[in-house]
């Protein structure tokens, strides 16, 4: 009985109500103060009304029109997701800097970091003129309902949102209208500097990486702990899943020839990993966004967030 109990539980926590999704692709947003445009690519469920909004930052070399499986995935469970892109660490950037830029991709510079949170901080004080733009978007957000995720840079850049000082300075970035994060492949401490860059974040926090997810410069995938392990208690979640490198969390590209290059490490399909990252961070949103104690609960048990083809291990604290 406790078995079926516990399995009804996270079938409950995990399940997508399958919302007809649509995308607006049309709206950049100019922030004068910086002379900067943030191109915006939006996924939202038809219909809906006061739904939370995540805001997802991409990795170096990518840009808005990544990681659709995630915004899909979202969308679908009824979330209001943007991706922005970040100039200065999107496509064009790695084109400009060549391929030999991806082993550095990480060790963004500071001022990156932060026009990277500055573009994700702009997007929730002009959600009103992205509304004017896209009137179908109109009522559907309940802007007190905020999550922030990312992967690889923008895990970087949804931690100095949480909180994180900019690397190398004391500088914050927090922005206090996020109610809460999700760290895709987030870096470690790259020196003793780092040791208390993660000392003040105290909002509901979820760290995830892969068990094969070795960074540029070599470090083992255990070293994307770090931030979990700096973090205050309470609601902080950190998740590994297994077979995972550090790219299966992207896209499969379209070229098979660049998707076996970094497939290596990856050890299972990547399908199956998508389909586990989606349901396993909709358990985290649906706590922490939405009020689901199921989900909550779940979080907080132990046991497996995803009922069938559990493929992570979670710890909290």
């Amino acid at each position: 009985m406790i078995a079926i109990v516990l399995i009804a539980r996270a079938a409950a926590a995990t399940d997508t109500t399958g919302y007809e999704i649509k995308t607006i692709d049309s709206i950049t947003l100019h922030d004068t103060a910086r002379n900067r445009d943030v191109p915006l690519k939006i996924y939202y469920p038809v219909g809906q009304h006061s739904e939370p909004l995540l805001i997802f930052s991409h990795g170096f070399g990518a840009d808005k029109d990544g990681y659709r499986y995630l915004a899909e995935g979202w969308a679908k469970a009824g979330y209001v997701v943007v991706l922005p892109t970040h100039h200065g660490g999107d496509r064009s950037a790695l084109r400009a800097l060549g391929p030999g830029a991806i082993r550095s991709g990480e060790a963004v510079t500071a001022t990156q970091l932060t026009d990277n949170a500055r573009d994700d901080s702009l997007i929730i004080s002009s959600f009103d003129t992205v509304v004017k733009q896209a009137p179908e978007l109109a009522g559907m957000v309940d802007l007190s309902r905020i999550g922030m995720a990312g992967h690889s840079m923008g895990a970087g850049t949804a931690l100095v949102l949480d909180g994180a000082t900019v690397p190398g300075t004391s500088t914050s970035v927090a922005d206090d209208r996020i109610n809460a994060f999700i760290a895709v492949s987030p870096q470690g401490m790259y020196s003793q500097n780092d040791l208390h860059r993660w000392d003040h974040i105290a909002r509901p926090t979820m760290t995830m990486y892969g068990s094969n997810d070795v960074a540029a410069q070599g470090q083992p995938s255990s070293w994307r702990r770090d931030p979990f392990e700096r973090m205050l208690p309470g609601d902080k979640y950190n998740l590994v899943v297994d077979g995972a490198n550090h790219f299966s969390f992207a896209d499969e590209p379209a070229s098979s020839a660049v998707a076996q290059i970094i497939a290596r490490g990856q050890t299972r399909d990547i399908n199956q990993i998508h389909e586990y990252v989606v349901q396993a961070t909709l358990v985290f949103w649906n706590a922490y966004l939405k009020g689901d104690g199921v989900a909550k609960s779940l979080l907080r048990s132990g046991k497996p967030l995803v009922a069938d083809g559990n493929i992570g291990t979670l710890e909290a604290k």
